[in-house]
């Protein structure tokens, strides 16, 4: 239409006609949404006054808009004073023709209270080419005030901020997340990154062509003297930029006191997480890094990841609760010093010898999908290492036969060069899952086991597909099993087990194949009097809570 309509509402949402047509309208307008619009900038050609009084804009499907202010085809007494100056939240979306927030001489305080940002499939989207750098010396910075930043799906982002730090600031910055910029090669220099004192939140995904998190180049040895370049940052993510080849270099891990949780991910040419410069390849002085606050880590399909930080760097995480690494088989040694025993540890298609140092700190350890050696003590760790353990979970060992092995030994198996007196002696939790091999949880020799505790505080066993099991416990056990409450067996076609008079069983579910278990009557009317007990074996149990037999194909003992 040619028509121009005039009105005024707080909140006011168009979509599909020009927003030209209401010329000289939304002076009270706070919160604006337009979708498929067909006007090429907001200001002027849409609005002449710069839209300072809306505080929420939202953009959508605006084939033809290619920015928010167009200065260059205006001169300036004609265009606006100023623009978008109580702008707070700017959301634009799938928007091909997008190019940049402003073209040419921003207008006074242009963005300059503008708090979220979020820009998502933009395809021609440069987010700074023009915006900082044409600025008077007079003008307020823009963006001075951004508080998150998303970036979604911006094929041609280059760069997220580029040029000198006195150009623009962003002091006020928490929260980054970039996804699927393909084309991005960096986020900031070390000279940008000092005005991120508040940044809380960095989150990068999909940024293939992402090098490193800063500028080849400009990371210099004169960097380490730098003061604390991100004492806010609690959360670090980064995954599936296969192309970065370390997070952070080393001398700038120093200044993250408050970082809590790192997550790297599906990253493929990763060497470390923590890098050393090229040029200080050659340098040998022993260093420490300290993260204080780290709690939870994870390094997740890491192919070509061999260490954690520096060869010379001694790494301390004395908060540490929680390491998870999976599908990093390259790393040879992980020794990251941490100060309590209440680690969870995962572990999956790694080298376990690596992470030998974190065992004695670990309260529960959950190993998947480990390829060789046929145990996990002693071929993998040693006994002592496992003393601290509470909880014990293993799933697809494919070549694991038992959990402990002392037949296998030339010499006396020992624990702290003692024939060990108990064996797992603060295990509660049990679980051992499709471990094809298994025959037995525990081969012991036969000179051992009559004088050693066997799981004297174990309250739950969970045992599933594992079609090699006979025996669960060994075969002799001094003190029983006092504390024992749950046990649930699913899918063991060659267990063997008996039973015993004198436990309480409070419940009894699950179903045995009649025609593998003539005695099935004979079987249910033992077990809900008593509980199951594996050959000459005889186990005293005070209370058990309940017993799940599922698909057992077994024979009976009487």
């Amino acid at each position: 239409t040619d028509s121009i309509v005039h009105f005024e509402a707080e909140e006011a949402r168009i979509e599909g006609v020009p927003l030209s047509a209401f010329k000289d309208s939304f002076k009270i307008s706070k919160q604006l949404e337009l979708t498929a619009i067909k006007d090429h900038n907001l200001v002027p050609e849409a609005n002449e006054d710069g839209l300072n009084g809306v505080i929420s804009l939202r953009l959508r499907d605006c084939t033809y808009l290619e920015c928010l202010v167009d200065t260059t085809t205006t001169a300036t007494k004609n265009g606006p004073a100023s623009a978008f100056t109580h702008l707070e939240t700017l959301n634009i979306e799938y928007m091909d023709g997008f190019e940049a927030l402003c073209k040419g001489q921003p207008p006074q305080g242009f963005l300059k209270n503008l708090k979220h940002l979020e820009v998502s499939a933009c395809s021609k989207f440069q987010l700074a080419d023009e915006l900082f750098h044409n600025r008077e010396e007079n003008q307020e910075h823009p963006l001075s005030n951004l508080q998150s930043l998303v970036l979604y799906k911006l094929p041609e982002l280059r760069w997220i901020f580029k040029g000198s730090p006195h150009s623009f600031t962003l002091q006020s910055l928490k929260v980054v997340n970039i996804d699927r910029c393909r084309k991005l090669k960096s986020l900031f220099s070390p000279s940008l990154i000092q005005s991120r004192v508040l940044l809380e939140e960095l989150k990068i995904r999909g940024c293939q062509e992402l090098v490193t998190l800063f500028p080849d180049g400009e990371i210099e040895s004169k960097t380490s003297s730098l003061p604390l370049c991100l004492p806010k940052l609690k959360t670090l993510r980064i995954n599936v930029c296969s192309k970065l080849e370390y997070v952070v270099p080393v001398t700038l891990a120093q200044p993250l006191p408050a970082l809590a949780l790192l997550s790297v991910s599906y990253c493929d040419e990763l060497k470390q997480v923590f890098g050393m410069p090229n040029e200080q390849d050659g340098v040998q002085h022993l260093d420490s890094l300290l993260l204080p606050s780290l709690q939870d880590l994870e390094l997740i399909w890491l192919r070509n990841l061999t260490s954690f930080a520096p060869q010379n760097y001694v790494v301390k995480a004395p908060s540490l609760k929680r390491l998870e690494a999976y599908g990093c088989s390259r790393v040879m040694n992980l020794p990251i010093q941490q100060a309590n025993n209440q680690l969870q540890l995962t572990l999956g298609g790694v080298e376990l010898s690596a992470f030998k140092e974190m065992l004695c700190n670990t309260k529960d350890l959950i190993l998947e999908d480990l390829e060789d050696h046929k145990n996990l003590v002693p071929d993998l760790v040693d006994l002592e290492h496992l003393d601290g353990l509470t909880s014990l979970s293993i799933n697809s060992w494919r070549g694991g036969e038992c959990l402990i092995d002392t037949t296998q030994a030339i010499m006396d198996f020992k624990c702290n060069d003692q024939p060990p007196k108990c064996f797992l002696q603060n295990l509660k939790i049990l679980r051992v899952i499709d471990c094809e091999k298994f025959s037995k949880l525990f081969r012991i020799n036969d000179g051992i086991e009559s004088k050693a505790h066997y799981l004297p505080n174990l309250k739950t066993v969970e045992i599933r597909g594992c079609p090699s099991l006979e025996y669960v416990f060994p075969h002799a056990s001094v003190g029983g099993f006092s504390h024992l409450q749950k046990i649930e067996l699913v899918e063991l076609r060659n267990l063997r087990i008996r039973y015993v008079e004198g436990a309480l069983v409070k419940r009894v579910s699950g179903h045995v194949n009649p025609m593998l278990a003539p005695k099935v009557a004979e079987l249910n009317a033992a077990v809900r009097k008593a509980l199951i007990e594996f050959e000459q074996l005889s186990l005293k149990f005070l209370c058990i809570e309940s017993v799940h037999l599922w698909n057992l194909e077994f024979e009976y003992l009487d």
